[in-house]
């Protein structure tokens, strides 16, 4: 919109009724737009309805708990829509960005100051945040507040406070009986300002460390979008370059599907085209961002610059980047930041931010049916390593990130995880569908929780810069450190991707098994031998069972943590059970193996927990023999047939086509696999796997021929037994 003249010629007054919240606040605004509209239009006059909102009334939860689709505006639409008044007044940063049929944002005044405001309680000597002490609290009402807080300053305790802005600045100044201590809050400084009480500003928090809410400080008037007349009175009161800057802003949102819910925040800006030049125009811009958005052909044309932030709602971490464009191109700008942040990841932290409650429920469970030896009407796939270097796109995540921070982080163990689903497709949703995920994360977190520093070394593997040597080295491990808190990371990327499959597929954990990790902890890494590793076991027998029941009550913690996450079935990886003799796996591997397992099944008991021993081809028997465990693994060098005698009918099987058949033919690979199953004989408890994990020389099509080969096979077997 642009502005027009003011209206001439009237015969008469013409009466303009205003909607607006009763709040002190909205009343002072929407007097303002009378004001504005009035100045404009001598011949109009306005009239105010105060309306209170549901998100007037709900002062019992933070808002965020309430939900944010027209919580401030509701009401008022009603009275538009119903035809009782002609415009209503809003704060932009309230309104919800898809608005209902029938009505539209009908114009955006100048835009006050949109930054947050520092509020210290009265009587104090503090004029920055900085100066405040360790512990000291502060009230803010945003998710966005609370998480940019929280980011820069974790020393302080930060609560909820909510009412409006005179109730908040008595509870801080401690005139409201009952209400929490408060040693400062963080308020809109356009708020203040039209209250007209600067005087209790402390100070303001600016770009870049603080950005704002999307809107903040702008006003908005809403109206019936086939209200011709009233629309082109309320030209005259738009601010084009506030418009701009917050349609850009509110595409931002929209196109993240965020709200009050996740806390985004933005920082825009308007430069003249020769304040652009002096930045080295397009390719300075090119240097420090990665979208751009192409100028018109006005040279004299103004640039938008739109910054935009998701965060995690505990502040410890986040995506920003930044977009220059045309400012006639606003909705195109933000638009395409949010495109560039969601490829970045910033759908997962969306999704991160969700309550628990709002995990999807499963709607393909196959792989768990076959786990409990049922009926299925197809043989389930899945495969180890599901997420690794033999995806393009998996390299293309790990060449710009370390391999323990793509498992640390959430969001990016998420996407990893997510990258062969949205390849192969779930279930039935194609002839190449996997029938499970398997988080991203890796088995040496583990000792890493418990105080051993581990590195990933490329065309190495992993290593431990001080392994244990001695048993006085012994003094350096953490036997019991907090699980829940150390490996927060994991179970965040668990409730994360649980929520991004939407229930397609079921979700599994895993952990390494003690004897695998306490391997790796002694000899230092991968090994041909593991003579050191073997040499503790006969030489410190004692305290070896001391560390590998440390490292299973740590293991059964943390399968623990993964259920309460979201986790629907479990792996336990015993890797190295091929080095250690019969006895030896009977007195270091299977008892903790069975101790772990039993202590899961006690809280989870409908959660299956598959055992991989690699190697074991000895101890297939007595694996079976534990109550505790569902289904036991088969590596490639095991005879299915001779595996399902040993097993008998009390176990699921899972396994195990040779991982270096992938490299075959796809006919080769179909022979292979009947093979397989012929060899497995019943289809009742098998799970399709391959007999090892998926190698970086692996091929996404040799992936691909393997699940179509189970896929068709699998339906035919089943069909077959009927």
């Amino acid at each position: 919109f642009g502005p027009i003249p003011p209206h001439t010629g009237m015969a008469e007054t013409t009466v303009i009724r205003i909607a607006s919240r009763t709040s002190e606040l909205a009343m002072a605004q929407s007097v303002a737009v009378k004001g504005m509209i009035e100045q404009a239009h001598p011949n109009v006059k306005c009239e105010i309805r105060g309306v209170d909102t549901k998100g007037d009334q709900r002062l019992d939860k933070p808002l965020h708990e309430l939900g944010d689709k027209g919580l401030f505006t509701a009401e008022l639409e009603s009275l538009l829509l119903g035809g009782e008044v002609d415009i209503a007044v809003h704060s932009l940063k309230d309104m919800p960005t898809r608005l209902p049929a029938g009505l539209c944002v009908a114009g955006i005044t100048k835009r006050e100051d949109p930054t947050d405001a520092v509020v210290m309680r009265k009587g104090s000597t503090y004029k920055s945040l900085e100066e405040m002490p360790e512990g000291a609290v502060v009230g803010t009402s945003s998710l966005r507040r609370v998480a940019q807080l929280k980011a820069a300053y974790p020393q302080f305790k930060i609560i909820d406070v909510r009412g409006n802005l005179r109730t908040r600045l008595a509870k801080l100044d401690g005139e409201k009986e009952g209400a929490p201590h408060y040693d400062a809050l963080i308020l809109a400084t356009a708020g203040l300002k039209r209250l007209g009480w600067t005087d209790r500003i402390t100070c303001t928090l600016h770009p870049p460390s603080f950005l704002y809410a999307v809107s903040q400080g702008a006003l908005c008037v809403e109206a019936r979008a086939g209200d011709t007349s009233t629309l082109q009175l309320l030209d005259a009161i738009v601010d084009s370059e506030t418009e701009a800057r917050c349609v850009a802003e509110r595409a931002f949102l929209r196109t993240l599907e965020g709200g009050c819910q996740v806390p985004i925040a933005v920082a825009t800006s308007v430069l003249t085209s020769d304040e652009h030049d002096m930045e080295g125009g397009r390719e300075g811009v090119e240097a420090r961002m990665s979208v751009w958005v192409e100028m018109s052909n006005d040279e004299n044309e103004k640039v938008l610059r739109l910054t935009g932030r998701v965060l995690r709602r505990d502040g410890s971490f986040h995506l920003e980047g930044t977009v220059d464009g045309p400012l006639s191109k606003a909705e195109e700008i933000g638009v395409k930041l949010a495109e560039e942040l969601k490829m970045r990841g910033a759908n997962e932290i969306t999704l991160l931010n969700e309550p628990f409650s709002a995990l999807p429920e499963l709607k393909h469970d196959l792989l768990l049916r076959a786990a409990k030896r049922e009926k299925v009407e197809r043989i389930p796939v899945w495969v180890m390593r599901q997420a690794g270097r033999y995806l393009p796109e998996f390299r293309n995540v790990r060449a710009e990130h370390n391999f323990f921070a793509v498992c640390r982080t959430p969001e990016m163990a998420c996407r990893v995880t997510m990258q062969p689903l949205e390849r192969y497709g779930c279930g039935d949703e194609s002839m190449t569908g996997l029938d499970a995920a398997i988080i991203f994360s890796d088995i040496l977190v583990v000792p890493q929780a418990m105080g051993m520093e581990v590195e990933m070394i490329p065309g190495k593997g992993p290593s431990f810069p001080s392994p244990i040597r001695t048993l006085h080295d012994l003094e350096r491990v953490e036997y019991k450190p907090d699980v829940a808190e150390r490996l927060k990371y994991v179970c965040d990327a668990i409730t994360l991707t649980r929520r991004a499959i939407g229930g397609r597929v079921p979700l599994l954990g895993f952990s390494g098994a003690p004897w695998t990790l306490f391997a790796y902890m002694v000899e230092g890494g991968g090994s041909k031998t593991w003579e050191k590793a073997k040499t503790w076991l006969y030489r410190y027998p004692d305290q070896s069972k001391e560390l590998l029941s440390a490292l299973s009550d740590v293991i059964s913690t943390y399968l623990l943590e993964q259920c309460r996450a979201g986790a629907q079935g479990l792996q336990l990886f015993e890797s190295w059970a091929e080095i250690l003799s019969p006895r030896l796996f009977r007195l270091y591997s299977l008892p903790f193996l069975t101790q772990i397992s039993k202590k899961v099944k006690e809280h989870y008991p409908d959660i299956p927990i598959i055992v991989f021993a690699k190697g074991g081809h000895f101890a297939l028997a007595e694996l079976a023999e534990v109550e505790s465990i569902d289904v036991v693994g088969l590596d490639w060098t095991v005879d299915p047939s001779t595996a399902r005698q040993q097993i008998g009918g009390k176990k699921a099987v899972q396994g195990n086509l040779d991982p270096t058949a992938l490299f075959a033919e796809s006919s080769v690979v179909e022979e292979l696999v009947d093979d397989m199953f012929e060899g497995c004989g019943t289809t009742r408890g098998l799970i399709a796997n391959l007999g090892h994990g998926m190698m970086p020389s692996h091929t996404p099509e040799g992936l691909a021929n393997f699940l179509t080969a189970v896929h068709k096979k699998g339906a035919e077997r089943c069909s077959r037994e009927e």
